[in-house]
């Protein structure tokens, strides 16, 4: 089974399916605010790389969440939106 996207058509639409099913799960992080820059705080939860997030937990370990895809802080909404487009539903 392959993992790229595929796309079936559906009457005069085209449905783009994902292999690896039909729900896929997306994390943004937002940029610390203007008060919390100033109290020196620092973000929790914080990004490992483009598909985990770590944060803090019981006795400070750090418990991990998988996502399909996190963006950071800094990510735009143009960033997001040509990320995630092509799980995204067309119509004609």
């Amino acid at each position: 089974m392959s993992e790229t996207p595929s796309r079936s058509p559906l009457g005069n639409s085209f449905v783009i399916m994902d292999m690896k099913g039909n729900i896929r799960v997306f994390c943004c992080l937002r940029p610390l605010n203007e008060k919390e820059v100033v109290e020196k705080e620092r973000n929790v939860p914080s990004s490992l790389d483009e598909s985990t997030i770590e944060h803090p937990w019981k006795d400070d370990k750090a418990k991990q969440h998988m996502y399909d895809r996190v963006f950071d802080g800094y990510a735009t909404q143009d960033d997001v939106f040509e990320d995630i487009r092509a799980s995204l539903i067309y119509f004609r």
